[in-house]
Order: structure tokens, then C-alpha cells, then sequence
């Protein structure tokens, strides 16, 4: 069932415009952001939902908050040369701007790349998936029980052609579970052949590293084999507990550690995609729902605890910012529009006031919602900040999931309507109308958390313990960010 949203007529966008954050996605998107400003300044867009509250509202605050905050949060390069166009730019081999900016484009290409291919393939929750646990399992109790493998000590960053006496540890390490022939204890250089089985290793632990033994694939690299046994063991337990419910021919899983979601129908993986989850301070819980609807340009009511923690204190130095991210100020809920720009907000009386932002490619929602009614009132949606895919460890949001091929799920979503494919998904973006697709058959969705599984070709797969739940001493969750990678998004909060 495909229904149109309407009621009161909104202001909508005053000032507004695509920005740079839809920037990576589809030119349709770009152009359902402008038509969506179009119509909501001409003709108003009208509300769809109700208030949201508890981690559903909060893990909306946080967004919201990284879309005000955009430019120093992620850190981006291409952000920061736009705000300083006019000043030649070049890097340390004294290339200009141009070459510069060529070169940081194809490191992010590849990087891209990388994520993508890091993507699990196979079904997470699988017959195969348990018995490929069982036989890594075994392997690491021979590993622990031969006393495992010694911690290598910290050191500088080291690459190929390198010479550093913790080599010979590295390679002993690695040839425990990576593949790298033994070698001489007095060889200490580091040569092509210990590069590719750190590939090897980092590519199994999620890290996008080429080969270079830095700081987060040190601390990957020490944890114990018997901490690394009892993680398989967990995780196996919980893959155990998902078989033994029954999983359904279809359905989509998060998997929150790896930072990435599966769309699957007959076991067979149909989509995969990166997330951006919870941060350890707002984890995305664990839980099962049933995706019931689809909502196109979703509106936002702003909670008082972001009202007063976020918005009130921009708005104090600078009113025109609720205009620009198209968040209108309420005398009360069901009251007349205000001019943000005419009160007075070192006053008392904007305890009272209430906000609500507007749909399109400014909202927190980004331009779509996936609606999953669960107790901890968490959902999946779009969001404004793709530029935060490009990151690998991705641990964000205050608890909600946004995801990178949202609107590829969001079809194959529709699809089990009958009368959706990603033509009608691309019209419904274009049209720039809030609009409510209703599922005839609600679609399962399960968020979990695996830290450990097999790939496709059995080689045991490892992520950190992102929010401390697997109780196997692995303290990587902290360390496991990339090296100068930008402040977690809370700490840039006004």
C-alpha cells in the first residue's frame, strides 16, 4: 500500500541546497534533494510521523548534530580545500593543488574499493557458518594449547624494505595464521613476502592497511590466541542461538561490529553494504523486528534534550543556522511558526519553543526511513554525511543504522510489494513528496553482534569488540581507528 502523506503545510526550505554530502551518491539523489527544496518552498511538506523518543531520538540527535557540524567532523580533504580554494594547496613533494587533489582522489577510490571488497559474502547466520566456526575453533586450540604466540613490541611504522628486529616476530606470528613461510630469526628486513601475509591478516581483522605494520594492526596482531579462541566460541554460540530460531527465507542482518548489513533470500546474499552503528556510548542494541514501512522524506520533531543541548546553543550564536537546515521554531506543538531570528535566546522563554526539521537532503534521515517498530526504537535510514562510508571503522550514531546502498535496500524492500522495482524508487526520490509505502508482507531484520565468523573460503574473520560484549579480554575496540583518523562525532558536539 502506497500512501501520500498530508496535512499541515510547513515553510519548508528557506535556504538549503544538496551540499557536499550528497556528493558520493546517485545523480537521481542529488536531484530528489533539489526537487524536494523546490516543493517544499513553494508548496509546503507535511508531517509523517510522530515525535521520536528514547535511542530512536537520540541516535537522531547525533546525526543531526554531525550534518551541523560537517566540515570539521569528518575531516575530509575535499571539505577542507573548499573552505580554502584560494590558497594554492600542495603536498610535501611540493605538488600542487591539482596533482594533489588527482592523488587523493584515487586513494579514495581505492580505498572504496577496498571496503567494498571487504564486505562478507556469504550468509552470516548459516548452517555452513557454524561448522566453518567449529573447524577454526579447532585450529586455534592447537595454536593455544603449543602456547600461541609471543606479543610483538611496539614500534615505529614499519613497510617493506624496513629492517627492525621485531620482523622476526612478525613473521613467526603470521605464519601461525596467515601463511607466511618460517624464516631466520637474524633476517630482519621486511620484504614483499611478509608484506602480503600482513595483506592477508589485515584484510581479515577489517583493517584497509597495504601491507605496513602500524599501531591498529599492532594491537590486532596482539591479542592472544586464547583470547581469540574464546571469541570464536562466543560467537559461534550466538550464530547457534539465531539457527536455532529459524531464520526466514528473507530478511536483511547487521551485523553491528563489522559495520555492515545483509539483504538475503534463499540464502543467498543478494546485498551487502557498509553501516555506520552505534558509538560505545550508544550502542546499536542487539534485536529483532519486522520492517512494516517505507518512509519517504521523513520529518523530524526535535526532542527537548537535543533542543536544549544542540540547537538552542547554535541558535544563541547564530539564528539564520535553524533557517539554513531547514528546522522551523513552534510556539508549541500545535502552534503558530516563529522567526528564529526574532527571538530572544538568552531568554527564559525559549524553554517553551519546539523544533521540527524538515524533509530533504538536510534532514538527519537523510531522504528515507526504514521503519522497524522494535521496544529500544531503533530503525535504519539514510543520512546526509555519506562521507563517513569512507571510514572503516565506522562506530557513529547514537544507535540507529545508517545505511550506504539505502536505496538499494529500499528496493528490494518495496519489491516484496510486487509493484516496485528501482525505477518507481528513483520517481518516488524525484518526485520530492513525502510519501509512506506500507509492506504487504513485513520483511524480518536483525541486528546483531558478531565479533568472528568464516569467509567464503573458511579463513576466520575478526572484528574488535566494539562495545566490550564478548568478554574475551579484547581491548582493541578503542584502537581499532584508523591512524589520524578525525574525533568521534560526540566530542564535537557545541
Amino acid at each position: 500500500m502506497t500512501r501520500e502523506r498530508n496535512g499541515n503545510r510547513s515553510r519548508g526550505w528557506l535556504k538549503g541546497s544538496v551540499g557536499p554530502a550528497l556528493a558520493s551518491s546517485p545523480a537521481v539523489e542529488a536531484q530528489a534533494g533539489r526537487r524536494a527544496t523546490v516543493r517544499a518552498s513553494g508548496n509546503g511538506i507535511s508531517k509523517n510521523t510522530q515525535g521520536t523518543t528514547s535511542l530512536g531520538a537520540a541516535c537522531l540527535a547525533v546525526a543531526l548534530t554531525i550534518a551541523i557540524l560537517a566540515i570539521p567532523m569528518a575531516g575530509l580533504p575535499a571539505m577542507a580545500q573548499a573552505s580554502r580554494s584560494d590558497t594554492p594547496q600542495s603536498d610535501d613533494s611540493g605538488n600542487t593543488n591539482s596533482e594533489f587533489k588527482k592523488r587523493r582522489e584515487e586513494r579514495q577510490r581505492q580505498e572504496e574499493v577496498l571496503l567494498e571488497a571487504m564486505l562478507t559474502k556469504s550468509p552470516l547466520i548459516a548452517p555452513e557458518a557454524e561448522a566453518g566456526l567449529g573447524q577454526a575453533i579447532a585450529r586455534y586450540q592447537q595454536i593455544a594449547g603449543a602456547g600461541g604466540w609471543q606479543i610483538i613490541p611496539r614500534t615505529r611504522t614499519l613497510r617493506v624494505g624496513d629492517v627492525d628486529e621485531t620482523v622476526p616476530l612478525l613473521r613467526r606470528r603470521l605464519q601461525l595464521t596467515d601463511g607466511v613461510a618460517p624464516g631466520s630469526d637474524s633476517d630482519w628486513n621486511f620484504d614483499e613476502t611478509l608484506q602480503a601475509g600482513l595483506v592477508r591478516f589485515q584484510r581479515r581483522h577489517g583493517i584497509p592497511g597495504g601491507g605496513a605494520l602500524d599501531g591498529r594492526t599492532l594491537a590486532a596482531l596482539n591479542i592472544s590466541a586464547e583470547q581469540r579462541l574464546q571469541q570464536l566460541r562466543v560467537n559461534q554460540l550466538r550464530i547457534r542461538d539465531l539457527l536455532d530460531r529459524g531464520m526466514p527465507e528473507r530478511y536483511v542482518i547487521v551485523n553491528v561490529p563489522a559495520f555492515e548489513l545483509q539483504a538475503v533470500t534463499a540464502g543467498q546474499v543478494e546485498i551487502s553494504s557498509r553501516v555506520i552503528a552505534g558509538r560505545p556510548e550508544r550502542q546499536t542494541p542487539a534485536t529483532a523486528a519486522k520492517i512494516v514501512n517505507i518512509n519517504f522524506f521523513p520529518f523530524w520533531r526535535v526532542p527537548e534534550s537535543v533542543a536544549f543541548k544542540d540547537l538552542v546553543p547554535r541558535a544563541q550564536k547564530d539564528p539564520e543556522f535553524l533557517i539554513r537546515e531547514g528546522i522551523r521554531v513552534l510556539a508549541d506543538w500545535n502552534g503558530q511558526e516563529l522567526d528564529p531570528r526574532a527571538i530572544d535566546w538568552n531568554q527564559p522563554e525559549y524553554l517553551n519553543i519546539k523544533f521540527k526539521q524538515d524533509p530533504g537532503p538536510q534532514n538527519a534521515l537523510g531522504l528515507v526511513r526504514i521503519d522497524m517498530p522494535n521496544p529500544d526504537n531503533v530503525y535504519m535510514h539514510d543520512t546526509p554525511m555519506k562521507p563517513l562510508f569512507g571510514r572503516s571503522s565506522r562506530g557513529f550514531s547514537a544507535g540507529c543504522v545508517r545505511v550506504h546502498k539505502i536505496f538499494e535496500l529500499v528496493t528490494w524492500i518495496a519489491a516484496t510489494n510486487g509493484d516496485w522495482d528501482r525505477a518507481r524508487v528513483d520517481s518516488a526520490l524525484l518526485g520530492g513528496q513525502p510519501l509512506d509505502i506500507k509492506l504487504n508482507k513485513p520483511i524480518d531484520v536483525f541486528f546483531t553482534y558478531l565479533t568472528a565468523w568464516v569467509d567464503t573460503n573458511g579463513a576466520p574473520q575478526f572484528r574488535a569488540d566494539l562495545y566490550a560484549r564478548d568478554s574475551s579480554g579484547d581491548s582493541s575496540g578503542p584502537a581499532d581507528r584508523e591512524p589520524n583518523e578525525a574525533a568521534p562525532a560526540q566530542s564535537l558536539a557545541p
